[in-house]
């Protein structure tokens, strides 16, 4: 299958490696060559390092990286049979894309896009002409590493969409869930609430972030919620329950906590400026 990947940020890539280890063709689109070349760049590195796990051979690694052609031009992306939309996390950025994309191609091509909590409905309201094709994909970072991924339906989402996203994922050797438009979907509702206790009893001072973070892996979870976090972004993070909290009608367990905002405000956002909960020297 041709699959077309529109955005080359950290999940792109790692949508775009899945991909291509599954035995696809992958246009990866980016307005910014610089972009792509650093996708590349991550691709053939986390590629290079699956072979020295064992997790594939230098074969399929090669294989996997001569699939990968990247392009800064979206018509190059027009002849795919699956399209997956990683751009910023805006609804208006999401929506012009659909609306373009969906000018652009055939109603056989599937549409699908990666948020972590923008409503696919109102997405899919932007492709005027087929929105039943439109889905959602909602892949974890790092995607080459994480099983899960979530396959949202829209109001307008057709079953043959569903069915089309789901099988694709499976070639990328993913673990669904099929899961209905609604706020923060399933993993990020549950997720949400579970850091936002953990900044509370931060916050009160009961506990340091380490302790309860060394505490969750303890018991089997894979990172701590402030471990989480950082990976993340705490922007990301910030803005992610800023949308959970109005969508859900300002529900209080929804509220975001006070300590994201300052530390946003002091530029401390985790693993990308080096300082967050945790100090990261690499």
């Amino acid at each position: 299958m041709n699959i077309a990947v529109i955005g080359a940020n950290t999940i792109g890539s790692g949508v775009a490696h899945v991909a291509a280890l599954g035995d696809h063709m992958v246009a990866l689109y980016d307005l910014n060559p610089a972009i792509l070349k650093t996708a590349q760049e991550r691709i053939a590195r986390n590629l290079d390092k699956g072979v020295s796990l064992g997790k594939h051979t230098p074969e399929e690694a090669a294989k996997a990286k001569a699939a990968i052609l990247p392009t800064t031009q979206l018509e190059n992306c027009a002849e795919a049979d699956f399209i997956i939309e990683v751009g910023p996390e805006k609804l208006d950025i999401k929506k012009k894309l659909a609306e373009k994309l969906d000018s652009m191609t055939p109603e056989r091509v599937i549409y699908a896009t990666h948020t972590e909590s923008i409503s696919l409905t109102v997405i899919a309201s932007a492709a005027q002409r087929f929105p039943g094709r439109v889905v959602g994909m909602h892949f974890f970072d790092p995607v080459h590493i994480v099983k899960q991924v979530e396959v949202v339906r829209a109001d307008q989402s057709t079953q043959t969409a569903i069915d089309q996203a789901v099988l694709l994922a499976r070639t990328m050797e993913k673990e669904v869930i099929v899961v209905r438009d609604t706020p923060g979907f399933l993993v990020n509702r549950v997720a949400q609430v579970y850091t936002r206790e953990a900044l509370y009893l931060l916050g009160e001072g009961h506990v340091d972030a380490e302790t309860i973070d060394r505490l969750m892996v303890s018991l089997d979870f894979r990172q701590g919620p402030f471990q989480w976090v950082d990976t993340l972004g705490i922007d990301t993070h910030l803005t992610q329950m800023e949308q959970l909290y109005q969508a859900t009608g300002e529900a209080p367990r929804f509220r975001p906590h006070q300590l994201l905002r300052k530390m946003v405000r002091a530029n401390r956002l985790g693993r990308k400026t080096k300082q967050g909960f945790h100090k990261y020297d690499e």
